[in-house]
Parts: C-alpha cells; structure tokens; sequence
C-alpha cells in the first residue's frame, strides 16, 4: 500500500482463525490490487497465498510426498459464513545430500585363469539414495597389484562397476590380486560439500582357479634321424612335456596309431 494512503476500516484483512484458515473481507478497492484477483463477473475475490515450508532439512529420502489441505472462509469464520478447501498435492525434489557408500569394505571374487581378455569377470555397486543424475557415480581402480591386469567401467544403466580382464591369468604364477576401487559421484552440488566426501572406497580380492590344462611339449615340433639298418629298440631321441598345472605330475606318452614303427618308453 503506498505510504500516506488510507483504507476503509471494513477493508482490513481479517486475522486467520488458525493455520489452515485465511480469511479476508469480501470488497473491491484499488489498493488491494496487487494481493486480490477480482473477477469482472462476481464480486468474489481470490485471495493469493503462498505456502512455504515450516520444516528445516527436509529430507527426501525419509518422506517425499505430502497432501496438505487447505481451507478458506469469509465472514472471518463467523457462523453463517461460507468456506473452501482444496488439497495440495507437495512432492520434493531430490538434490545430492548422500555419498555413495559399499556396503561392504570387503569383497572376495573368483575368477578361473582361463578367462578371455576382454571379457567382464563380476561386478560391484556402490549404494546412493539420491536418484537421478545425483545418483550417477564412477568406478576407478586406484591401487593393487591387479591394477594392471583388470580394469573397470560404469554401467550408466544400473550404476555397477564391470569388472573386465585386461591380461591372461595363470594360476601357477599367481594364485590372487587385491584392487582397491572407488565409486564416486559425478555430479556434485557444493551447497551440500560439508556432508561429503561423495565417494567411497572398498577391497576386492580377486582369487584366480585353477583350470586344468593339458601337457605342453617343450618344442612345437622335433626332427630325429635314425639309420635304415637300426635294430628293433634302438633309442631314437626323446621328448619331453610338462603339465602346466602341476611341476612334478607324472605324465604318460602314447603314440598316434599312425605311427606303429614307434614306441614310447
């Protein structure tokens, strides 16, 4: 209202009955343009009020939705008056107040030596109750020996870390590796910094099975000579084999029954 103007007492605002009650004098004056809506038709009146939230840190992930109703009355809520009600419907949008977490600081995976390079070998998550992109989250290996053999990517689709295997495992030359792997988010919103850090870090210990693999010669192939006039049981020239799975496994040779001029002792 501007300063030094004057309204008629039967224009003042009445008090509200209680919270959900707002109520005003039903009259049309050119001072009140700016709070009232007056139709051209009626000589009801709109009354424009603002909700605003009554709750610090309100928090999403406890409660999302509310339903408040409100009422009007005019008359002041005297007797006889008249009222309205509509019901508000309040949902609250999500910011990023949670860091990702694991919810376990130790995983243990197995992984036979015989899988390809190339090929995904398990999966981890982290947890975040934002939703949205304040959910979205990277996995990184930042140390452990297996760093330069396995490697992980995000699945933007359900936010898991894809564990893939980068060089061929072998069990006889090492049985296990240990990653240290960090989820965090990226999208951050630095109104809520003091609640981080948004990432988190846990151990995966990979353990590498055992395959068992067949005999392996020493050469890919050999060439004997042998005189035309040797005797049955003459020594011709050995070869030898090793089972990759064991170092002092016995292993037993046998002939192709293409060649039936040879024997194996």
């Amino acid at each position: 209202m501007p300063a030094g103007s004057k309204m008629d007492p039967p224009l003042a605002k009445a008090k509200p009955i209680s919270a959900s009650v707002i109520t005003y004098l039903r009259r049309k004056t050119k001072e009140l343009k700016e709070v009232f809506a007056t139709r051209e038709r009626s000589e009801k009146i709109q009354v424009l009020r603002v909700i605003r939230t009554a709750l610090h840190n309100m928090d999403r992930e406890a409660r999302e939705h509310y339903s408040v109703v409100i009422q009007a009355k005019d008359m002041a809520g005297q007797v006889g008056g008249l009222s309205g009600s509509t019901t508000v419907n309040i949902t609250l949008t999500d910011v990023n107040d949670n860091p990702p977490r694991f919810p376990q600081k130790h995983y243990q995976l197995y992984v036979p030596e015989s899988a390809q390079v190339g090929s995904a070998v398990g999966k981890i998550k982290a947890n975040d109750a934002d939703t949205g992109s304040n959910a979205d989250m990277k996995y990184t290996i930042i140390n452990g020996d297996g760093s330069g053999v396995f490697s992980i990517s995000t699945d933007k689709e359900t936010r898991e870390g894809i564990l893939s295997l980068k060089k061929p495992l072998n069990y006889e030359k090492k049985k296990s590796y240990t990653l240290n792997i960090e989820g965090a988010n990226t999208h951050l919103d630095f109104r809520f910094s003091h609640l981080g850090p948004f990432k988190d870090v846990t151990m995966l210990k990979i353990i590498v099975g055992d395959v068992d693999e067949p005999p392996l010669f020493t050469m890919p192939s050999y060439v004997m000579e042998v005189y035309e006039n040797a005797k049955i049981g003459t020594a011709v020239g050995t070869v030898t084999a090793q089972d990759p799975d064991t170092a002092n496994s016995l292993v037993r040779y046998h002939k192709s029954k293409l060649y039936d001029i040879i024997e194996f002792h």
